[in-house]
């Protein structure tokens, strides 16, 4: 038995049937798998788990998260849980401001301890490995046919 999902009909995820399909793109798992990872380790890795959290929250933030939801939208899905979770990730009150009180109570730590150099690389490092997994689900992204993208999505970066 199978659910449709964004159109697409999904077998059961504990099925090798779900395993192998060849619509999953690759890159979509290395954001999750990466976050999964580092998550084993909250004590010896929490300055770049900060980092990680910073890149999550911050990522659909501001004209970004809704032209996404824009396009989501021209695709034809419902964006209800995409634009509230934009609305929370505010930088004022929302998800946003949490992860950079985070970074500002680390480093505030770090420098009470006089270590921020070394603390700041590892957040930076953690930030950079979550921006890296995004990017290469962008580049994934793009090894769709040109036809499976409406005309007007695909100069979207020109607007």
């Amino acid at each position: 038995m199978t659910s449709l999902l964004l159109g697409h009909r999904l077998p059961k995820f504990w099925t090798r049937e779900f395993i192998e399909d060849v619509d999953f793109l690759d890159e979509g798992f290395f954001a999750p798998v990466f976050r999964l990872a580092i998550a084993e380790f909250p004590q010896s890795r929490f300055p770049e788990i900060v980092g990680v959290n910073m890149v999550c929250e911050f990522h659909g933030l501001g004209t970004a998260g809704i032209s996404k939801a824009n396009d989501l939208t021209d695709l034809g899905y419902d964006t209800s849980f995409t634009r509230l979770h934009i609305a929370d990730d505010n930088v004022e009150m929302g998800h946003s401001a949490k992860a950079r009180d985070a970074v500002v109570f680390l480093m505030a730590e770090a420098a009470r301890l006089g270590v921020t150099d070394l603390v700041w690389e590892r957040v930076r490092r953690g930030a950079t490995a979550m921006r890296m997994a995004y990017v290469a689900l962008m580049q994934g992204r793009l090894k769709l046919a040109p036809t499976q993208v409406p005309a007007h999505l695909l100069n979207a970066g020109n607007r």
